[in-house]
Parts: C-alpha cells; sequence; structure tokens
C-alpha cells in the first residue's frame, strides 16, 4: 500500500495555522480535516475509501469548506502555482522555498476540493445556497435553477428548460406580420376575459371583431374604433379548457378588410392550478434575481404568453444591462407579433 506523503508546515505559517485549524484525530466522517488530510486528498496519496470519506465530509461541513477557501486567500495575488515546474511564479521577491512548497498544496486544494464536490454540492441543491445564490451569470443561475427544479420537484416541472440564446433570439412561429395583423390572443391563456389587440389599419373608420369557437359556433361580435377591445362585463366568461377562433374586419369609407384568423384557447383549470403552484414553488426555492426571469421562461414553455410578457418586462426593469434579459422580451413580444420586437432587435449587438 502506498503511504501518504504529507509536508511538515513551514514555522512561519504556524500562528495562521493556529487560528485556522481545530481539527480532532477522530477519523469519523463528523471530524474536521486537517491541513495534511486536504493535501493529500489533493495528491491522490489516499486509499479510494479514505477519498471518498474525506470527499463526503467536504460536501457537508461547512467549516471545512471555508477552511479551503480561507487557504487560499492566504496565497499572495501576485504568486500562481507552476505546476510545471513545481514551484511558484512571481511578480515580487521570491520567498522561501519551504513556504512555496507548502502554498501549492493549498491552491490546488482549492481549486481540486471544489472542483470534486462541486458536482455534488450542485445535486444537492447546496452550490447556489453555499455562494448565496450569486453563482456565475444570470444565464448559469437560470439553467441551474431549473435544473434544481425538474430534479426536486420532477411531478411539477416535468422536463422544463429554459430557453436557449438560439431560441430567445428567435420568434415562435410564423405568422402574418403586416400592419394590420392581429396580435393577442394566441396560444394559451389564463384569464377567461382576455383582451383583443390587432395592428391598426391606416384610414380605417372602425374594426369589427368576430369570436367564434372550435367548432364554428359565433361566441360574440362588437364593434370598435381603437386596435384593442375587451371582453365586456356582460358577456359570460370564456370556457376554460375550450378553444377558439378569432379575426377583425376594418371598416374604410368606401370598403372592408379583413385580417386572417388566429386561433388561442384557455387553459383548463388544472393547468391553470399547476402554473400556479410552479409560481409559488420558483418564489420559495430560487434566488431572487433569477424569479421574473424563471417565471417568464416557465410560460413561454407554456405558451401563456400573456403571462411571460409580464415577468420578462419585470426581469427586464431589474437588470436591464442583462442581454438575456433583453432576449427573452423579444421572443416574447415577437411571438405576440409586437412591433416593439424589432426596436429590441437592434440591441443584440450581433
Amino acid at each position: 500500500m502506498r503511504e501518504s506523503s504529507r509536508q511538515d508546515p513551514d514555522p512561519e505559517m504556524s500562528p495562521f495555522l493556529e487560528g485556522l485549524l481545530a481539527s480532532s484525530a477522530d477519523p469519523s466522517p463528523t471530524s474536521c480535516l486537517d491541513v495534511n488530510a486536504i493535501a493529500s486528498l489533493v495528491s491522490g496519496d489516499l486509499l479510494s475509501t479514505e477519498r471518498a470519506r474525506l470527499e463526503e465530509h467536504l460536501v457537508s461541513c461547512v467549516t471545512c469548506r471555508d477552511r479551503v477557501a480561507e487557504l487560499v486567500r492566504e496565497v499572495p495575488e501576485n504568486q500562481e502555482p507552476n505546476l510545471v515546474g513545481g514551484g511558484v511564479a512571481s511578480t515580487g521577491t521570491p520567498r522561501p522555498r519551504t513556504i512555496d512548497r507548502f502554498r501549492i498544496p493549498l491552491a490546488l486544494a482549492a481549486s481540486l476540493l471544489l472542483l470534486a464536490v462541486g458536482f455534488a454540492l450542485f445535486n444537492t441543491g447546496m452550490l447556489r445556497r453555499w455562494f448565496g445564490g450569486s453563482l456565475g451569470t444570470i444565464e448559469e443561475r437560470l439553467f441551474a435553477s431549473g435544473h434544481e427544479l425538474r430534479r426536486d420537484l420532477p411531478e411539477l416541472f416535468g422536463s422544463f428548460v429554459p430557453l436557449t440564446k438560439e431560441e430567445r433570439r428567435s420568434p415562435l412561429s410564423d405568422r402574418d406580420r403586416g400592419t394590420f395583423s392581429l396580435r393577442s390572443p394566441v396560444h394559451r391563456l389564463l384569464d377567461e376575459r382576455p383582451t383583443f389587440v390587432w395592428g391598426e389599419a391606416s384610414a380605417a373608420s372602425s374594426y369589427e371583431v368576430h369570436l367564434f369557437s372550435a367548432d364554428g359556433a359565433p361566441v360574440w361580435k362588437e364593434t370598435a374604433t381603437g386596435s384593442s377591445l375587451s371582453l365586456p362585463p356582460e358577456e359570460p366568461p370564456l370556457s376554460a379548457g375550450k378553444q377558439y377562433l378569432w379575426f377583425v374586419v376594418a371598416r374604410f369609407e368606401s370598403r372592408e378588410e379583413s385580417t386572417s384568423s388566429l386561433s388561442f384557447e384557455i387553459a383548463s383549470r388544472d393547468e391553470a392550478s399547476r402554473f400556479e403552484e410552479q409560481l409559488q414553488r420558483i418564489d420559495s426555492e430560487c434566488s431572487a434575481e433569477v424569479r421574473d426571469l424563471l417565471k417568464a421562461h416557465l410560460a413561454i414553455r407554456s405558451q401563456l404568453f400573456s403571462e411571460a410578457v409580464r415577468y420578462a418586462r419585470a426581469f427586464r426593469d431589474d437588470h436591464p444591462e442583462e442581454s438575456i434579459g433583453l432576449e427573452t422580451l423579444y421572443h416574447v413580444l415577437e411571438s405576440l407579433n409586437n412591433p416593439e420586437a424589432e426596436t429590441l432587435r437592434v440591441g443584440f449587438g450581433d
């Protein structure tokens, strides 16, 4: 069996070590690690069972992880491990060889140990909480949170994955994108009293909104002078779980012009309840800075675009510097045939 080759700490480091280390000789998984144990773990001079025990401890022990981080901070900023030559490259005055030999395992311990336990921490949800929700970029945190939701709540979130950059920069589908065209409602809605929105037709004096059920039966017809109209309170709400078809006719002085038709559906009671529960779990499980972004992506995947635009705007308002917020809002508005999307696209910086 190969023996562990542990180096004795340099005397100059003793005050630091005395204040940092308070480990016992008890080899149980609950005992904290000393510097020698960390160095042996990094160098590979341990049996697989012993290595597994130490790594398991590091995953579960905040104190030892903090010690590793503290050890790293003791390495001067102008010194980096030279893994090829075995020494330390320095832009300042070289330090004694004995101290350098001690510092190299410490720096290696930090990087390799954190790497070794990173996957375990990620899978147990500890990584995000350890760093207070501030690990990596917003996009990395978004996808990490999505992973945790799928893993911890598979029956609720299923295969949910946030949109990739390529998806965010592309509309959901091809639609009539002329000036006089329909915008919303489209796809799926939670609101049983939707507002109908379309693009204005130049010189039109009025518009006539026609709503039909999926089987072609007339449901509602109303005239408007502007480019939007809500289902009035005297009309019964639309039915949950049902599909509808609508179009608009523009009236001119001597003619009329009709848009193409657009279909949508009202979410079922179960779908609405599930979405509400998903939002609640995002609020309770995920970092505040990505909640609105997660909700926007979840709404897009659920084809709830009226909800998606609300959350995408909220994230964009709070994080105007984040390109992922710009791309997410662009995707939603483009899918709703909103001309504001083209203004946002200019900000892509391609």
